[in-house]
């Protein structure tokens, strides 16, 4: 009977159904992931736990004892402890966050313990991080004022600023005290001045000079003999005075940018043949003379470059005559007679003022090469003697050289 019953109550049921209520499936799958949620934290807290218990196992283990210096063991530990990122609340339940993962409070408060043995742990109570801190803050500081320094100076830089101009005239001050420095210069020269040639009526100075100073006898003297041979002869003198040629050193001092004072010693000679006496019955004449002279000189620089430079002088020159010679060849009827040498002098001094430009050219720093062409005029004297000088006071001047800085 009871199976028939129930036979018949599953013959009523089979086919029967009812919606299911809104929300059960969802209700059930969060049901089961809350589940697994808590499966999954189970294990990470027994994973984690079982971590921080070795990690402890190996502080004590490898970890400096009472007074250890093992330092090494002591910064790898320091290391592993450092590449934990400590965020948010520093609570005794609270996690730290290690490349993605939770670590454990307990070895969270193993690593705050261990802050103060390991100061690369930064925490709110530890006093060193204050301090580097404010070295780092320092050393900021620094760097940024550095830099604004450098920007300035990169600023000032501009050539069209003040700062620039300013710089250019500290150099060219700079570079006038090193002028001033090296502003005494010693110079080689040899210098020229133009010949000429004269005619005149008469014997020459020379023998002028000689026959009224004492009387002269015929056949003693040959002169005499050729001044009585062309008693009723036109006599001449013909005078050719080559190129004077002198040379020397110079002293040159720089007493301001552009100015310079100079003075030296030079050597000329002067070297001048004559010809005098009638067609027949004559004399030539070598003359010979060595002056030295003390030139003293101003020179103001016009223009200069780093390789050339342009300048203008002008001054005087003092000379003595040191010395002199004459050689004379005596001819009678054209045929030569007689010789005879003498020595002369020039008593008065030779004075002469002279104006020059000059382009000078820098071989090196101490090294330089110039050119002067000018203009010279010498003063007379009282002396007999017939120079170039005498003959030809106005005449220009070459004079060409080397120059040492020193």
């Amino acid at each position: 009977m009871q199976k028939e019953w129930k036979q018949q109550f599953k013959d009523k049921m089979e086919g029967f159904g009812e919606p299911a209520p809104e929300g059960l499936w969802e209700s059930i799958e969060s049901s089961i992931e809350s589940a697994q949620n808590k499966k999954e934290k189970r294990v990470i807290m027994f994973l984690s736990s079982l971590t921080a218990a070795a990690a402890a196992l190996l502080i004590a283990v490898l970890g400096p004892g009472p007074g250890s210096n093992n330092t090494d063991n002591s910064n790898t530990i320091v290391e592993n402890i450092s590449d934990y990122n400590i965020s948010g609340d520093l609570s005794d339940n609270a996690a730290v966050e290690v490349a993605g993962t939770d670590m454990p409070a307990e070895l969270h408060d193993n690593a705050l313990s261990a802050n103060t043995e390991y100061p690369h742990i930064i925490t709110e109570e530890n006093p060193t991080n204050s301090k580097t801190e404010d070295t780092i803050e320092k050393s900021y500081t620094e760097d940024t004022a550095t830099e604004s320094s450098n920007q300035e100076s990169i600023e000032n830089s501009d050539p069209g600023s003040e700062k620039w101009n300013e710089i250019l005239f500290n150099q060219a001050r700079e570079d006038a005290k090193k002028a001033k420095s090296s502003d005494i210069n010693i110079s080689l020269f040899a210098s020229t001045i133009g010949s000429g040639k004269t005619a005149s009526s008469g014997y020459d100075a020379h023998a002028t000079a000689i026959s009224t100073a004492e009387p002269m006898l015929y056949g003693k003297s040959s002169l005499a003999d050729i001044m009585m041979f062309n008693r009723t002869k036109d006599v001449n003198t013909n005078s050719k005075h080559y190129l004077p040629v002198r040379t020397g050193v110079s002293v040159s001092w720089q007493f301001s940018e552009r100015w310079s004072l100079q003075t030296g010693v030079s050597y000329a000679w002067l070297l001048s043949r004559f010809r005098s006496g009638s067609d027949s019955y004559y004399y030539t004449t070598r003359q010979n003379l060595h002056y030295i002279g003390i030139p003293l000189n101003i020179r103001f620089k016009i223009w200069n470059s780093n390789i050339f430079e342009i300048y203008a002088s002008a001054g005087g020159m003092m000379e003595k005559c040191v010395g002199g010679s004459l050689e004379k060849e005596y001819f009678y009827g054209n045929v030569f007679r007689s010789r005879e040498s003498e020595k002369i002098s020039v008593k008065p001094l030779q004075w002469s003022v002279s104006v020059n430009a000059g382009i000078q050219a820098n071989i090196t720093k101490l090294l330089a090469v110039y050119a002067e062409p000018g203009a010279i005029y010498y003063f007379k004297n009282s002396s007999p003697v017939e120079t170039a000088f005498s003959e030809n006071p106005f005449n220009f001047n070459f004079s060409i050289g080397f120059r040492f800085n020193l």
